[in-house]
């Protein structure tokens, strides 16, 4: 009886058409993807993240609203995806060295307009005299 119970409560919820999905992204089906790119004097080999000293970029996803997102990723990936929920978004970039200490200025990317289902990115670029 008591599976018969379970069986039939589960089922209800099945079919109720309350459904949250996650797509084989890694993200909910309604949130768009913002990719944040990197480059160093215009680079994106890994030999000019030696050539600065740069260990690993910090990235803050920004909204109207403050910051929505951060992440440390090292420098030779010159770019992170963040999953969002559809709105206004701004990345900022800053290079740090191997102690996790800034040796750059802080590069604010263009804000951009994301959209359900999007896939969109921006880049930042650190010229030469972006170091300290």
């Amino acid at each position: 009886m008591k599976s018969s119970i379970a069986f039939a409560a589960l089922m209800g919820t099945a079919l109720s058409g309350c459904f949250v999905g996650v797509d084989d992204r890694g993200g909910y089906a309604d949130d768009a993807i913002f990719t944040v790119e990197w480059r160093i004097d215009g680079s994106r080999s890994p030999a000019a993240c030696f050539d600065f000293d740069v260990d690993a970029a910090y990235v803050t996803i920004e909204s109207p609203f403050g910051t929505e997102q951060e992440a440390t990723v090292n420098c030779e990936d010159f770019g992170v995806d963040f999953y969002v929920q559809p709105g206004d978004y701004w990345a900022t970039v800053e290079l740090l060295d191997r102690t996790g200490r800034p040796i750059s200025s802080v590069v604010e990317t263009r804000e951009m307009p994301l959209f359900a289902g999007d896939d969109e990115y921006v880049v930042a670029d650190f010229p030469p005299d972006a170091f300290f």
